[in-house]
């Protein structure tokens, strides 16, 4: 229905390049969609796809990670725009932070589900320490908030002991990880120091490694312990739900509340630290515009790709 309407719509879009690449976009959507919907149709082919799609955002990240661990070996293009910040191969932070974010959640339900074998949830604990890692070099506090909100929807959905220590391990790697990059500018700012990059690719696979076996000892201690594999106290799942109900609201808030002094709430540019302390942004403008768009014409709309009108 969304690509029908979208197509649609370029018969009275105000801008017809912007119209068509929007309606190209949804039927390649749509296509994916429909492929993927008859790859996972068989019995069994659904269990697969967390652990496939977890795989490929690792993939993605980690290319994207190698170019700051192996400089001389994966040279990646820089933008102006990003500041430093990790936006390869997706060429922006905050996609490359949100799919990012996605793996992580991903790597964290896989490591506490019971019914997976040892192997996979220790690969899956090892596989979120790069994820976090890469999800911290993005510097998006938009992808930060998703993944808060992501975890503590998992957690609403399968409160046991073994779904929190999963995502408790997964979270560590990916902050101990942080935590070595803050230290080196070279990874922290994309610069091309192979000294630094060395210790970080060692630090990387040191708590992977340590996270995999973290996990793996976690798995083989709830067959020994039926304490470690029951739920968790019952308010847990009400405290989860909100959770993941006030990280949602939180930035909308924030930036409400931060819009009357722009120069104080601005927040750093490029590969800062500072700027996940920050919450001010521009982005309050765009959404009061698209606001007052749709108030314009609630049941049509302004057509596909008028937002730059519009604005």
């Amino acid at each position: 229905m969304l690509a029908g309407f979208t197509a649609l719509s370029t018969a009275w879009a105000p801008l017809s390049g912007p119209a068509e690449d929007s309606a190209e976009r949804a039927g390649l959507y749509l296509g994916a969609m429909v492929a993927a919907f008859l790859a996972f149709r068989p019995r069994g082919a659904l269990r697969a796809a967390e652990p496939a799609i977890a795989a490929g955002v690792l993939v993605v990240v980690g290319y994207g990670l190698a170019g700051r661990v192996l400089p001389d070996v994966v040279v990646l293009e820089r933008t102006i725009s990003a500041g430093g910040r990790l936006d390869q191969p997706l060429t922006y932070w905050n996609a490359q932070g949100a799919l990012a974010a996605i793996g992580l959640v991903l790597c964290a339900r896989i490591a506490g589900d019971r019914a997976r074998p040892v192997a996979l949830r220790a690969a899956a604990a090892a596989a979120a320490a790069p994820l976090g890692l890469g999800l911290y070099l993005t510097f998006s506090r938009g992808s930060l908030t998703a993944l808060a909100v992501g975890l503590a929807i998992l957690l609403a959905l399968t409160p046991t002991w073994a779904q929190l220590r999963a995502a408790a391990i997964a979270l560590e790697g990916g902050v101990a990880l942080a935590i070595v990059a803050s230290l080196l500018p070279s990874v922290e700012d994309a610069g091309d120091s192979a000294s630094e990059g060395a210790i970080m690719l060692v630090a990387l696979l040191a708590v992977a490694g340590l996270a995999a076996a973290a996990q793996a000892w976690s798995a083989r201690a709830e067959d020994d312990d039926a304490t470690r594999t029951g739920p968790l106290p019952s308010p847990a799942r009400a405290l989860a739900w909100a959770a993941a109900a006030l990280l949602v609201v939180a930035p909308f808030v924030v930036a409400a509340a931060d819009r009357g002094d722009r120069t104080q709430s601005a927040p750093a540019f490029g590969s800062s630290a500072e700027r996940l302390a920050t919450g001010g942004s521009d982005r309050i403008e765009y959404w009061e515009a698209a606001v007052k768009a749709f108030a314009e014409d609630p049941a049509v709309g302004g057509g596909a790709g008028s937002f730059a009108a519009a604005w």
